[in-house]
């Protein structure tokens, strides 16, 4: 299963940052972070690795949502469009793989659907 840098806008609602393309990066061991096809989460050296339903993001702004509570847990569509923003960087992923990405995210995010 193939793994690729994570890099997208800030999936948090309403944060000034969800246009701009951000590498993201693990705050427990400060390395890169990668996203696979099944909807995971995985810093390089696989220590913390989890459904990104899990996950809390921080983009760095301290205006907005991120102002007072910096870690925050996105919704679907805040990560969907966080995705999409990348989606010209996951281009070496291809068509298929970023359409199972999506797919099982919406999975973890509804899971009725």
């Amino acid at each position: 299963m193939p793994w690729y840098q994570l890099k997208m806008g800030c999936p948090v609602a309403n944060c000034e940052n969800q246009q701009k393309l951000l590498s993201w990066v693990c705050s427990e061991d400060q390395d890169d972070m990668f996203v696979c096809e099944q909807g995971r989460l995985s810093c390089r050296t696989k220590a913390h690795d989890d459904s990104i339903i899990n996950w809390k993001f921080d983009c760095g702004s301290r205006d907005g949502p991120h102002r007072n509570i910096h870690f925050h847990s996105p919704d679907f569509a805040g990560f969907a469009h966080a995705i999409a923003i990348g989606v010209p960087l996951l281009s070496e992923a291809g068509a298929k793989w970023l359409s199972t990405l999506m797919t099982n995210i919406e999975k973890q995010f509804k899971p009725d659907a």
